[in-house]
């Protein structure tokens, strides 16, 4: 049996995805690889999750691999790692390379823990990958020639060569989907990058170093990616662009391009709310982007100036409401435990944001990634944390343990009360009858959920235990501020609600019912 470059990662879901950046090299490489040498297959493939460290390295041993490459992030590297492991004591002969932005920042430490591992990829891969197949198996150039590498050399010294400039030209990576590498099956969410860098440089964050400055891949080239990607009608396209309207002109005409062509996909993207404008949610409802992602991190100005994150509170309920005037779905995102944040703090900019109405809320846990300015200056900061990934902070100056469990609380209470739909328009009505704050309301719900009794921390609440439970919470909440008559008044909105709610778990009841449903011999043979 030939041998084979297998390219491979986990997935962070208990499924198979698609990994652009894997697809990337196999594209780089197959038509930048020198006639002279050698054809050898190059296999990608994502492992589930749930999947063990053996059965991911069977399932590469039985394909026969001289290299194996893994892209490695927070929530895989420890398990990649063990695979490695596996790998190297069933064929010590095999070369194990990784990259991605766990290891890049950390790669002389690495290879002094983890003697599986041969070669670390710093930065961006396509090239250094190309070079480092033509090093290995074409014996072209030495490993010392390949820059952007980190490797054991023959003597068991780690070296470490000069770094590798970023790519000038991307549109000089060919698109996985135009090669037809990429085949996207049926319930596949398809990925699509249409630049690299960020123009910010949030201390939290280490995408900026990999990729410091602006890249755009050329509009022609995004606009042949998205027809052909579109022409596969999956589910949901999701732009990886780290803020996707930075440049707004082009937002724009990239919304044109995917209104034209789109059947009936959904797209995701991640952008910055200051810099939209009417027309652009206008284009994005068209587009039918259904999954909006907002990063705030907090709304405290002492905060955001040690994040090093900029903020304008007043563009920003602007432009919120221009997403709420349009009916678009949008997540709002802030960290628990940046430096400086407090508990009332970050109630505070709960609070804040919920007068925005948006249609979720989602508290991030802070993570000291490798590299960050947050994790070299943590003891000066004051923060504490887990030295595996995902690096969570577990305390601060500012934030105590016992604050972080409130504020997992206040997670749980928001996920279940007002991001299912249960109190998506009467907590509004709530907050303005009872004078209270929407974070009091959510932790009286913690105070008061208990009395439930058992199944209480699941994420949703089933329908009929919800439509008993909601209306005995609101009269708890009534008596609770001494405003015990204005129940009389809440309870419309608490109705219109629960009937919300009620069709929208009906559906999905029934959803999950088809979808498990076995298919019977007639419809598969058809």
């Amino acid at each position: 049996m030939s041998k084979t470059v297998f390219l491979s990662t986990l997935s962070p879901y208990n499924c198979k995805d698609v990994q652009l950046g894997l697809y990337y090299l196999k594209a780089y490489c197959s038509k930048h690889m020198p006639a002279a040498l050698p054809r050898i297959p190059i296999i990608v493939e994502v492992f589930p999750a749930r999947l063990s460290v053996e059965g991911a390295g069977e399932t590469l041993l039985r394909r026969n691999p001289a290299i194996v490459g893994f892209s490695c992030y927070v929530w895989n590297v420890t398990k990649i790692l063990a695979i490695a492991h596996f790998i190297k004591r069933r064929d010590p002969f095999v070369k194990i390379i990784v990259g991605g932005p766990e290891v890049s920042v950390r790669s002389v430490p690495l290879l002094r823990q983890e003697k599986a591992v041969d070669i670390v990829v710093r930065g961006e891969g396509e090239e250094t990958f190309l070079e480092l197949l033509q090093s290995i198996i074409g014996g072209r150039m030495p490993l010392s020639c390949v820059r952007g590498i980190t490797y054991r050399t023959s003597s068991k010294r780690i070296r470490v060569n000069p770094e590798r400039p970023a790519l000038a030209d991307l549109d000089s990576i060919p698109s996985p989907y135009l090669e037809g590498i990429i085949k996207g099956e049926k319930n596949d969410i398809l990925p699509a990058e249409t630049m690299r860098g960020c123009f910010y440089r949030c201390h939290y964050c280490y995408y900026h170093k990999d990729f410091p400055k602006l890249r755009f891949f050329s509009l022609k080239r995004t606009e042949c990616e998205l027809r052909c990607i579109l022409a596969q009608a999956p589910p949901e396209v999701y732009l990886m662009d780290p803020t996707f309207n930075i440049n707004r002109k082009r937002a724009k005409d990239i919304l044109r391009i995917f209104k034209r062509y789109n059947r009936r996909s959904r797209l995701h993207v991640e952008l910055r709310a200051e810099l939209l404008d009417e027309e652009m949610a206008r284009l994005l409802k068209q587009a039918n982007a259904t999954f909006i992602e907002i990063g705030i991190q907090s709304t405290d100005r002492h905060t955001l100036r040690i994040a090093n994150r900029q903020f304008d509170k007043g563009a920003f309920k602007k432009n919120i409401m221009r997403l709420n005037k349009e009916n678009l779905p949008y997540q709002l995102q802030i960290i628990d435990a940046l430096p400086g944040h407090t508990y009332s703090k970050v109630k505070k900019s709960i609070d804040w944001l919920f007068i925005c109405k948006p249609p979720q809320i989602v508290i991030m846990k802070l993570m000291l990634l490798p590299g960050t300015f947050l994790r070299l200056h943590a003891r000066r900061l004051g923060l504490q944390y887990d030295r595996h990934p995902p690096y969570y902070v577990r305390r601060s100056r500012t934030m105590t343990q016992e604050d972080l469990k409130k504020i997992n609380g206040l997670r749980h209470a928001i996920s279940l009360l007002y991001d299912t739909g249960l109190l998506r328009e009467s907590i509004f009505v709530i907050a303005k009858e009872l004078k209270v704050a929407f974070c009091d309301i959510f932790e009286a719900w913690l105070k008061w959920e208990p009395s439930l009794g058992r199944g209480i921390r699941k994420e949703r609440l089933q329908s009929r235990i919800a439509i008993a439970a909601i209306p005995r919470f609101v009269k708890y909440l009534c008596l609770r501020y001494n405003r015990a008559g204005r129940y009389a008044d809440i309870y419309p909105a608490i109705r219109k609600d629960l009937a919300t709610y009620y069709v929208t778990e009906l559906k999905r009841t029934m959803g999950e019912r088809n979808a498990n449903r076995p298919v019977s011999k007639k419809k598969k043979n058809r």
